[in-house]
């Protein structure tokens, strides 16, 4: 008898352990006694992963870091209701994979949890409040995506890389895009941007090919390099800014009028640089500092009214504007530093305010003949300031 009892236990445990390893998933439990997938393997031969709403009467909420990343042969994924969060790199790296089916519940997707898959189009649930960084980076493939107004926060580089993604829609309730938002989109011609936005991060539309730009008024924050190598002719810059940051509109080339805030207290180096085609600019005189090479390179700029409360024009600040025709220095301005206006070759008239002391090398050299009459405040004198050879 206890041999057959032996035996029964031995069959019985024997096929518990075969039905443990021939189990697709291996979860942990949750501190609210749900589940958690942290590794499985694809049970279709289709490359279909579907993930099941209960294993063991247990609800699944969750599938964790790093879970499918890397996994070959994934080809689409169906997330149940059951599941709130999409943890971190979850399904990074499955290069096979194209579409996913996101459950009405999802509420959290973490950092690069689909990094570098080959997503075409992404249907995000009107419950999710968080994207975390690099959540679609690199998926070159993706080409349309809304964000639903559900979703308040979003990381860093959400599709940077996103090389052929076209069409994209904004959360109303976002009040900032991340640095990096957008970076090498080159895909994208035209964005609208939520009166909700506060703050636009560094390199966030950089490489996009936008042609059209209208900024929230709510904006307050413009980063480094937010806008460089748009398609844009024209820009509205709202009120509540005060800095325009390192090369904002760095090589605009189709940029023709900038309107600037009321409020700006400071223009970053080369902001404005390479923006062949704007023609006017006039800076208020709530401005206290210019970056330099602000405006280097900008061929066809005719006309600048400089703020009252400047003390210097830097090093590069109007390098070959060589349409520049005359300017007035403010009476504030002490320091005129090394080719302020280096190949202005149209600047025929110079109007020097009563405090300037020191002009540093090449300043105006490639000015015309006569353009540039010394005051007799300066004191310091740079070499080659004008050119003195005209033939």
């Amino acid at each position: 008898m206890k041999k057959v009892l032996l035996s029964v236990l031995l069959i019985f445990t024997t096929l518990n352990i075969f039905a443990a390893k021939k189990s697709p998933y291996v979860t942990k439990l949750n501190d609210d006694d749900s589940l958690c997938i942290t590794s499985g393997t694809v049970p279709d031969k289709k490359g279909i992963l579907i993930i099941p709403e209960y294993i063991d009467d247990k609800a699944v909420t969750s599938i964790d870091s790093g879970a499918f990343a890397n996994k070959k042969g994934i080809k689409e994924i169906v997330i149940p209701d059951t599941v709130k969060i999409i943890g971190k790199e979850a399904f990074k790296n499955c290069s096979d994979l194209t579409s996913i089916t996101l459950g009405k519940n999802v509420k959290i997707i973490e950092d690069s949890a689909f990094e570098s898959c080959r997503l075409t189009t992404v249907k995000l649930p009107y419950s999710l409040t968080t994207l975390g960084n690099r959540v679609f980076f690199g998926c070159y493939s993706l080409i349309s995506i809304t964000l639903p107004d559900s979703l308040f926060t979003m990381g860093e580089s959400v599709f940077e890389d996103c090389s052929n993604l076209k069409t994209i829609k904004l959360s109303n309730n976002l009040t900032a895009i991340p640095d990096n938002t957008f970076t090498n989109c080159v895909n994208i011609t035209e964005i609208k941007i939520p009166e909700s936005i506060t703050s636009i991060g560094k390199n966030a539309f950089d490489g996009c090919k936008i042609s059209e730009l209208t900024l929230p008024e709510a904006l307050t924050t413009i980063g480094e390099e937010a806008f460089r190598g748009l398609l844009i002719s024209n820009v509205v810059i709202p009120e509540g800014i005060t800095a325009i940051e390192y090369r904002a509109f760095y090589n605009c080339f189709y940029l023709t009028t900038v309107k600037l805030p009321s409020k700006l207290v400071s223009i970053g180096n080369y902001a404005f640089a390479e923006c062949k085609n704007i023609r006017e600019i006039n800076i208020p005189d709530t401005v206290t500092e210019i970056g330099e090479g602000a405006f280097r390179n900008c061929f066809k700029l005719t006309t600048v009214k400089l703020s009252s409360l400047i003390t210097e024009i830097p090093y590069k600040c109007f390098e070959y504007c060589k349409a520049l025709v005359s300017i007035t220095i403010p009476d504030s301005v002490t320091f005129i530093d090394e080719k302020a206006f280096y190949e202005c070759n149209a600047l025929s008239e110079v109007n020097f305010g009563t405090s300037l002391t020191k002009i540093g090398d090449y300043a105006f050299y490639g000015a015309r003949e006569n353009a540039v009459v010394l005051p007799e405040t300066v004191t310091s004198l740079g070499e080659n300031v004008i050119k003195v050879d005209f033939d």
